[in-house]
């Protein structure tokens, strides 16, 4: 009853709009879809969405849709607690861009569908600062801060190309941590690129 959808948004959404095809649900004013979209999903939202899964529903199915950029590690705590005592006809989706952002017993409470990769302009930059020398990481660290990019999307990506281009154990498990941390809502993306411009 519980499916994480990894992958790019848009591909994740594809495929959830033909899960509900296949199960005759339509999306179009239908009181049993419930729609979480924010950049964080927090504890709040947690507890909202536990309450919203208890109640009744009006047709025969209900479907939760969870789109956020972050999850905060309490949100996953009680994410998971609904996911332990599932409700019939209830189906729950999460979509997000690396399942290694889940804490392990959520993850192993989902049935995981990989929807696709990242778009390939979001994975040039992370290609780019592969490529870069120490100097140019830390120059493109500032320019990143200052335009106010996705900090959280930049490492999803650079998480993608260093699979891909076999980037060693120890540097995905580098780059993982970091991205943990930075599900926090106050961080500086610039502290945390330099810091990756040293250990990558």
């Amino acid at each position: 009853h519980a499916y994480l959808l990894v992958g790019a948004q848009q591909s994740a959404k594809v495929y959830f709009e033909r899960f509900l095809e296949a199960i005759n649900f339509s999306p179009i004013n239908n009181p049993d879809l419930f729609l979480f979209e924010a950049e964080v999903f927090g504890i709040d939202d947690a507890r909202r969405l536990s309450v919203l899964v208890s109640r009744k529903a009006f047709g025969e199915k209900k479907v939760f849709l969870i789109t956020a950029e972050r999850l905060t590690h309490e949100a996953q705590n009680a994410l998971l607690k609904t996911l332990e005592e599932p409700t019939s006809h209830t189906h729950i989706f999460l979509i997000i861009r690396e399942k290694e952002l889940l804490i392990p017993t959520l993850l192993s409470r989902m049935c995981v569908v990989e929807t696709g990769k990242l778009s390939e302009e979001k994975e040039e930059n992370s290609i780019k600062f592969l490529k870069f020398s120490l100097k140019e990481r830390v120059t493109f660290a500032k320019e990143f801060s200052d335009r106010g990019f996705s900090l959280p999307i930049f490492l999803d990506s650079l998480l993608t190309c260093l699979r891909a281009a076999g980037g060693g154990h120890e540097k995905l498990k580098k780059v993982q941590a970091v991205r943990r941390f930075a599900d926090g809502t106050s961080i500086s993306a610039r502290l945390i690129l330099e810091h990756l411009s040293f250990v990558v």
